[in-house]
């Protein structure tokens, strides 16, 4: 029996929930079903442009397992533009959505890395990714 999986973090639902190809009906196409967790994977690496450390760690999942969501992600959207399917968003119950407004992003100046910090967490002394001690907050657009 496989694991459950555990809750991943989502700052961000689509605003849409279908994506299909101009000139035939939903009713006639196959369905590829992206998960949220998938969604938001492309959404900070692809759209964001996030290193994946930096957009495992808004997801609070590890590295290997981001890896696993984007190169699933990536699959599903191929699979749906190249075969002409019908694209839908799933709405899943595995996903903790995150207000925009519930944390605050951080980047280092040596090594450019960002990174959130709940708010009522102290500000960071130190980039997890590097050590220095040469950060800012970014204020978000």
């Amino acid at each position: 029996m496989p694991r459950r999986r555990r809750c991943r973090r989502v700052a961000s639902q689509p605003r849409f929930t279908y994506f299909k190809p101009i000139g035939i009906r939903a009713m006639d196409l196959e369905e590829v079903e992206l998960g949220m967790d998938e969604f938001e994977a492309i959404r900070l690496k692809d759209y964001l442009g996030l290193e994946q450390n930096e957009a495992a760690f808004e997801m609070g999942v590890s590295q290997p397992t981001f890896h696993r969501i984007i190169d699933e992600a990536h699959r599903k959207v191929a699979k749906a533009l190249i075969d002409g399917l019908l694209l839908r968003m799933s709405r899943e119950d595995q996903v903790v959505i995150v207000e925009k407004e519930s944390y605050r992003i951080f980047e280092c100046f040596d090594c450019e890395s960002r990174w959130s910090v709940d708010y009522g967490i102290p500000k960071p002394m130190k980039c997890p990714n590097c050590g220095s001690t040469l950060l800012a907050r970014v204020k978000e657009d």
